[in-house]
């Protein structure tokens, strides 16, 4: 099954193969704004709420309790994110969790 899930996901997530280049799916930040601020990111951190911790094992609850100095650290990180216009080392990396919906168990296309 496993086999079945990578071939899924390669051929859904594909946007070259679909004729979508990068070009038609990137895009630019406007000129006139800014990378986000202190006290954007803290009104964000506020409203996590989820337990499960992404790829790096970082829960919400462990960026919430960092505090002020955690979101200056993820200030920093964004407004060098901001200005190269590039995600630092594994950060481009996501967990996939398919949600079963309804039909055959057995098709990848029914979660």
């Amino acid at each position: 099954m496993h086999e079945a899930w990578t071939d899924y996901f390669k051929e859904s997530l594909n946007l070259l193969g679909k004729g979508i280049t990068p070009e038609k799916v990137y895009f630019r930040p406007q000129q006139d704004i800014g990378a986000p601020s202190v006290q954007e990111i803290s009104d964000i951190t506020r409203k996590l709420n989820n337990r499960t911790p992404g790829e790096d094992s970082i829960t919400a609850y462990l960026v919430k309790g960092g505090g002020r100095t955690l979101q200056r650290k993820i200030q920093i990180m964004l407004k060098t994110v901001w200005k190269k216009e590039q995600m630092p080392g594994k950060r481009n990396c996501a967990t996939i969790c398919p949600m079963y919906r309804k039909g055959n168990k057995m098709e990848c296309s029914n979660y």
